[in-house]
């Protein structure tokens, strides 16, 4: 007696099998991505704000002062 095997079934199954599994490997490498560069873009817009507050919180200069003064008091 002749035993086939029919493993047409087979190979489809473990190609359906291979694609999700490629497509489970596409979205997670696209979600690895996506959560990089949101940190890259929290620390660099970080970086940015507080080099901008310590740019901004420099002290004032008498001289400016006097002149918002003299502004003021022509209002």
């Amino acid at each position: 007696m002749l035993h086939t095997i029919d493993d047409r079934g087979a190979g489809a199954e473990s190609g359906a099998a291979a694609r999700e599994e490629e497509l489970a490997r596409q979205e997670a490498i696209k979600q690895i991505e996506r959560k990089r560069r949101f940190w890259i873009t929290t620390v660099v817009s970080t970086g940015v704000v507080g080099g901008l507050i310590a740019y901004l919180r420099k002290p004032i200069p008498e001289s400016q002062i006097k002149r918002e003064i003299k502004r003021q008091a022509r209002a």
